[in-house]
C-alpha cells in the first residue's frame, strides 16, 4: 500500500471531495441559499419544509454557528406570508382581495399541518389565528345590504371552496348563513321603509333578487334547510307586502279629500276608494294562479273585503254629493269597468285621475310583480 501511495491518493481525495466537516459546511452553505431564494407564492411551504428536514439531518444539529438554524424558517415564513399577504389585499374589503387570499390561505394551511408535525405548537396556534377562517369572518362583519350582498356571498363560498380549511368550512359556512340573514333583513327594512307612496313599489324587488340569488347558492352547496329558508323567506317579502298595502286600505281616506279633482295620486293616504280598489285588483289578478291560492288564500279574502268595502265608500260619497252618476251599485260597477284608460268620466265630464297600473307582472312597478316572481319561482322548483 505504502509502494501504491495510496495513503497520498485519499488525501488528495479527500481535499476534492471533501470530509465529513466539509460536506456538512457545503450543506449548510446549499440551506443558506436556499432560504434566501424561497419563491414567495404557493409551494413555499414545501421548500421550507424540505430545507428543515435537511438541517435536522446534518450532524450535530444545525445553529450551534448560526448557520441556517432549524428555527431559521419561521421567520422565514412570517416575512414571506406577510409580503404575500400585503400584496394580495390593496383593499382588505374587496371581494378581490378575498379571491387572491386564496393561495396564501393555502400555504397558511400547510403551515400549520407541517408545524404540529414537527412538534411546533405556538406556531400552529398562530397559523390557527391568522387563518382564512378568521379573515373570512372579518371580511364578512365588513359588508353592508346593499343589492347584490348575495352574489358576493357566493362568491365568499366559492373561495373557502379553493381553501384546505378541513373542518374550518363549516364554521365558516355557518356563519356565511346567519349572515345573509342578517343583510337581508337590513335590506328589507330598509326597504318597506321606502314603500309609502305606490310610485315607490319597484323598491322591493331587490329582495326578490337577493332571494333568488341565495337560494341557487344553497343548492349548489347543498344546504337543504337553506333552500327552504329561502323559499320562506320568499313567501314571506310577498305577504308583507301584500298586508303593509291591506292595513293601509283599511285605514279611512280623510274626510277632506276631493276625489274629484285630485290628480296622480302617489301617497298611500290620498289614494281614493276608486284606486285603491284598481290597486288591489292588479294584485287579485293571480287569483288564477294555484300556487297564488294555497300560499297567501287569506289575503286574496281580505283584498276582496276591501274592495267590498271601497265601492261601498265611493257610491255613498257620491251619493252624498247628490251626484246622479252613482245613484245605483249597477251604474257605479258600470263606470270601474271603464278605467282602462285611466280616467272615470261621467256625463257631466266630470273626470277623476285613477292609479295607473302597468300591462305586465314583469314590470316592477306592477303591485303583483312580487307575488308574480313568487309563483313562477315555486312552479320552476316543482319542475
Amino acid at each position: 500500500i505504502e509502494d501504491s501511495n495510496f495513503q497520498t491518493f485519499l488525501r488528495v481525495l479527500s481535499l476534492l471531495v471533501g470530509g465529513e466537516a466539509t460536506q456538512e459546511h457545503l450543506i449548510k452553505k446549499q440551506i443558506e441559499v436556499s432560504l434566501e431564494n424561497i419563491p414567495c407564492g404557493t409551494g413555499m411551504v414545501d421548500v421550507l419544509e424540505t430545507i428543515h428536514t435537511r438541517s435536522v439531518g446534518l450532524a450535530g444539529g444545525v445553529g450551534s454557528n448560526g448557520i441556517a438554524s432549524t428555527n431559521d424558517v419561521r421567520p422565514i415564513f412570517w416575512k414571506l406570508y406577510s409580503k404575500l399577504y400585503d400584496r394580495c389585499f390593496a383593499e382588505r374589503d374587496s371581494l378581490k382581495a378575498l379571491e387572491g387570499f386564496v393561495p396564501v390561505a393555502n400555504e397558511l394551511a400547510k403551515y400549520k399541518v407541517f408545524a404540529l408535525s414537527v412538534g411546533w405548537e405556538d406556531e400552529a396556534e398562530l397559523a390557527v389565528d391568522k387563518s382564512f377562517e378568521k379573515f373570512v369572518h372579518e371580511y364578512l362583519e365588513s359588508m353592508n345590504h346593499n343589492p347584490g350582498f348575495a352574489e358576493e356571498l357566493s362568491a365568499v363560498y366559492g373561495c373557502v371552496k379553493e381553501t384546505s380549511l378541513g373542518e374550518g368550512e363549516s364554521s365558516v359556512f355557518s356563519t356565511l348563513q346567519e349572515y345573509f340573514k342578517r343583510l337581508y333583513q337590513e335590506l328589507k327594512e330598509e326597504r318597506f321603509k321606502l314603500f309609502t307612496r305606490t310610485d315607490k313599489v319597484h323598491e322591493l324587488s331587490v329582495l326578490v333578487d337577493e332571494v333568488v340569488e341565495y337560494h341557487k347558492l344553497a343548492k349548489e352547496a347543498g344546504w337543504k334547510d337553506q333552500e327552504t329558508c329561502a323559499k320562506e323567506t320568499f313567501r314571506g317579502a310577498v305577504l308583507e307586502q301584500i298586508r303593509t298595502i291591506c292595513v293601509k286600505a283599511s285605514q279611512p281616506s280623510p274626510s277632506t279629500t276631493n276625489y274629484n279633482t285630485m290628480a296622480w295620486e302617489t301617497d298611500f293616504e290620498s289614494l281614493s276608494p276608486v284606486n285603491w280598489t284598481r290597486l288591489l285588483r292588479s294584485i287579485l289578478l293571480l287569483r288564477s294562479i294555484r300556487q297564488f291560492c294555497l300560499d297567501f288564500g287569506n289575503d286574496i279574502v281580505w283584498m276582496e273585503q276591501l274592495i267590498d268595502c271601497k265601492i261601498a265608500r265611493e257610491i255613498q260619497h257620491f251619493v252624498n254629493q247628490g251626484d246622479p252618476y252613482c245613484d245605483s251599485m249597477t251604474s257605479y260597477c258600470l263606470g270601474l269597468q271603464n278605467t282602462e284608460s285611466g280616467l272615470v268620466q261621467d256625463a257631466n265630464s266630470r273626470v277623476q285621475e285613477t292609479l295607473v297600473i302597468p300591462e305586465s307582472f314583469h314590470d316592477s312597478k306592477h303591485f303583483g310583480h312580487l307575488a308574480w316572481r313568487y309563483c313562477e319561482f315555486m312552479e320552476g322548483e316543482s319542475k
